[in-house]
C-alpha cells in the first residue's frame, strides 16, 4: 500500500512540475512570470519574438534591438485592434509601457551575456578609469584579447591595451576583465611585462 501511495504522489508531483508553462532558465519566461504577464498572452508572444530577434542579430545593442522589435510589433498590434476610443488606446499603451520596462529590465538582467558584451563593458570601464572622454588625451587604443595568456578564461578575460597620453608617457597595459554571475564585475590591472 505504501508503494502505491509513493508512486501516486511522485506521479502527481511530476505532472504538476511539467504542467508549469514557465521554463526556469529562460529569461523571457522568468520576466513574464515576475511581471505578472500571462504566458499565452499576445504580449508574451511579442516579448519572445523580440528576444529571438535580438539574439539572432547578435549585437552588443541587445536591448535596443528588442525595443525596436517590440515597437514595430505593438504598432502593428494597435493597428489591427478594434479600440473604442482614444482613452482605451491610452490605457492600453500605458499598460504595455509599464510592462515593457519590467520585462526588458529582467530579461537584460537574466539573459546570458556574450563574451563581446563583457569585453565591451570592460573597455568602457577602462576608458572611464584612464579619462578617455572624447577627442582629448588620454586614449585607450589598439586593445586586443590575449587568448593565449595563462590567466585567460571564461570568467577572466585578459586584454592588452595601449594607453596613449599623446607622447612619451604612453604605455601598454595588460588587464583582466572579471566576470561574476553572468555580469561584468571589475577590471584588474596586471604587470605589463
Amino acid at each position: 500500500m505504501n508503494k502505491i501511495t509513493i508512486l501516486l504522489l511522485s506521479t502527481l508531483f511530476t505532472a504538476c512540475a511539467t504542467g508549469n508553462p514557465y521554463k526556469n532558465d529562460d529569461p523571457v519566461d522568468q520576466a513574464l512570470k515576475i511581471c505578472g504577464l500571462g504566458y499565452q498572452s499576445q504580449a508574451a508572444r511579442v516579448y519572445k519574438g523580440a528576444y529571438a530577434y535580438a539574439l539572432k542579430e547578435g549585437s552588443a545593442e541587445f536591448e535596443m534591438k528588442m525595443n525596436d522589435y517590440i515597437k514595430s510589433q505593438t504598432t502593428a498590434m494597435f493597428e489591427s485592434m478594434q479600440l473604442k476610443g482614444k482613452e482605451e488606446l491610452d490605457i492600453l499603451q500605458k499598460e504595455i509601457q509599464e510592462n515593457r520596462s519590467c520585462v526588458l529590465n529582467l530579461i537584460e538582467k537574466n539573459r546570458p551575456k556574450t563574451r563581446s558584451e563583457f569585453i565591451s563593458s570592460c573597455i568602457s570601464d577602462l576608458k572611464n578609469r584612464v579619462g578617455d572622454i572624447g577627442n582629448q588625451y588620454p586614449k585607450v587604443k589598439n586593445w586586443s584579447v590575449i587568448e593565449s595568456h595563462p590567466q585567460n578564461s571564461e570568467n577572466n578575460i585578459v586584454i592588452k591595451a595601449g594607453i596613449d597620453h599623446g607622447g612619451s608617457d604612453s604605455y601598454w597595459q595588460t588587464l583582466t576583465c572579471r566576470i561574476r554571475n553572468n555580469r561584468y564585475d571589475d577590471l584588474v590591472f596586471m604587470d605589463s611585462n
